[in-house]
């Protein structure tokens, strides 16, 4: 998986060695997870990508404003 972004709670990257329909993963470190680390991870379509992309788009202008 190629990473794409990364911080210490959130990491996004591209499957690009294997054909899926939903090439994009999402992963959240769960926080409240007490026992070690544990990570939820989301796979995601092109389509759903770019839904998320416009929300935070309008999101970050909202809070610009």
């Amino acid at each position: 998986m190629k990473r794409l972004f990364a911080t210490s709670n959130i990491r996004v990257g591209y499957m690009d060695d294997i054909k899926t329909d939903k090439p994009i993963a999402i992963a959240v470190k769960d926080v409240c997870y007490k026992d070690g680390e544990k990570w939820d991870i989301a796979h995601l379509t092109v389509g759903e990508i770019r839904k998320l992309r416009d929300v935070l788009n309008a999101a970050i202008k909202e809070k610009e404003n």
